[in-house]
């Protein structure tokens, strides 16, 4: 179960003034982590300076096609109502991901960072295929990117992007609703997925 943990990016722009949090899933300790329990070191971390618009568009299509979106039972119990989105909060959401199609995280949001452009993504899969031994190989060269949250509902749920590439063309990609829980913003419905392997095409 993934986790976005609160205080970690001060430059992180809230799209609801009652959010007093800044939640974000911590993608710096996602990586520092494959460290303690892999004994691997990668000298940076990878993230895209934007989302390509084709995934917002799906989105909303999403959004806009139905306000309901099914709790998961590994989030909550089987039992759970779905989430339904009032039709104001539907407009909302979609405007706010029209926002997203041209916002841009800036450089050096986390230590040993690099901000990366679409067409820089080919280069840095080139350059990390160079590394001494395979598991280097595969931990290394995730390339992440992820959205600034939308807020509803005074702050206590939020729409998030977590996308990971991978070499071989593989990707991981989540559009998903988390609420906060014991302090914690935990996965709540998962709105848009896409899985994508070299396999595949």
């Amino acid at each position: 179960m993934k986790y976005l943990y609160v205080l970690l990016l001060p430059v992180l722009v809230c799209s609801s003034a009652a959010a007093q949090d800044k939640p974000l899933e911590d993608v710096h300790w996602e990586w520092i982590s494959r460290f303690k329990y892999d004994r691997i070191t990668c000298d940076t971390l990878y993230y895209t300076e934007s989302i390509n618009t084709t995934i917002i568009d799906s989105m909303i299509q999403r959004i806009a096609a139905s306000p309901v979106f099914k709790i998961h039972f590994l989030y909550t119990n089987s039992n759970a109502a779905p989430l339904t989105l009032t039709k104001e909060e539907q407009q909302y959401i979609v405007a706010e991901l029209e926002k997203l199609k041209t916002y841009k995280w800036k450089a050096g949001l986390f230590p040993q960072s690099r901000m990366i452009v679409e067409a820089d993504i080919e280069s840095v899969l080139a350059r990390t295929e160079t590394l001494r031994t395979e598991k280097e190989r595969n931990l290394c060269s995730i390339i992440y990117t992820f959205s600034n949250p939308i807020f509803i509902r005074e702050g206590s749920i939020c729409l998030y992007l977590d996308q990971e590439r991978y070499r071989t063309n593989y990707t991981q990609l989540d559009f998903g609703f988390y609420t906060k829980e014991n302090n914690r913003w935990q996965k709540y419905a998962q709105a848009y997925s896409h899985y994508e392997s070299e396999k595949a095409k």
